[in-house]
């Protein structure tokens, strides 16, 4: 009955879903955009843009990857074939995927200024601290869909609960607030590091922080390359 239960789990994640977020990625994993499922057949599926903007140039036959995320840091990878395309929407066809295990988001280097307390007296009151949840500032050096890393003067240790807040990541517009558990620790140039993983995000707050990154990402690639599509 067990391996039937996980067998079953299984089939449900390979499967999409109307309104899930996909990243879009070619046949060599170079990220194309940011997608939204709104529409799910056997085997095919309908694409438009998370950002609301035309989606990308592309050509019929093209062969395409979609890679969706789950909350174990786990990603589920599907390859399929362009069947059609307008300026907001593919249609892709012939899908098929796989579980995969590993970091299942792409990391985006960034540099932005927040705030970060300890909250161990919610989280783990096993842990509590004596600085009794004061804000310190911190500056964000990456950010992925399942985690962070930050520097910071204050001292924390492995299994903390921090509360990152007033996170801003242009060019959105709203800020971000997390809460996250401290993985790992490093002292570099009198500053810690911290390796943080998100819990307890939401999947809208995923999808809208994914959608950030991404546009971080797309910035980045369009200044280097000076050109849209692929």
């Amino acid at each position: 009955m067990p391996r039937a239960n996980k067998a079953s789990k299984q089939e449900q994640e390979l499967k999409l879903r109307s309104g899930m977020t996909v990243e879009v990625l070619t046949r060599d994993n170079q990220v194309v955009f940011l997608a939204r499922v709104v529409e799910m057949h056997d085997k095919s599926v309908k694409l438009t843009s998370v950002s609301g903007d035309d989606v990308p140039q592309v050509f019929y036959n093209a062969e395409i990857k979609l890679r969706s995320f789950l909350s174990d840091m786990k990603t589920v990878l599907f390859e399929g074939v362009v069947r059609g395309s307008s300026e907001n929407f593919w249609i892709i066809e012939e899908l098929k995927g796989q579980v995969r295990q590993g970091r299942a988001f792409y990391r985006q280097s960034v540099s932005t200024k927040a705030h970060v307390s300890c909250v161990n007296g919610i989280y783990a009151p096993n842990r509590k601290r004596a600085d009794g949840g004061k804000i310190a500032a911190c500056d964000i050096l990456d950010i992925s869909g399942g985690g962070v890393r930050v520097s910071c003067k204050e001292k924390f240790e492995e299994g903390d609960w921090l509360f990152i807040m007033d996170a801003n990541f242009a060019p959105v517009k709203d800020q971000f607030s997390f809460t996250c558990r401290v993985l790992r620790v490093e002292f570099k140039r009198n500053m810690y590091i911290y390796g943080c993983q998100f819990e307890g995000l939401s999947q809208k707050e995923q999808d809208r922080l994914i959608e950030a990154i991404f546009v971080l990402q797309r910035e980045e690639t369009q200044h280097k390359s000076g050109r849209r599509g692929w």
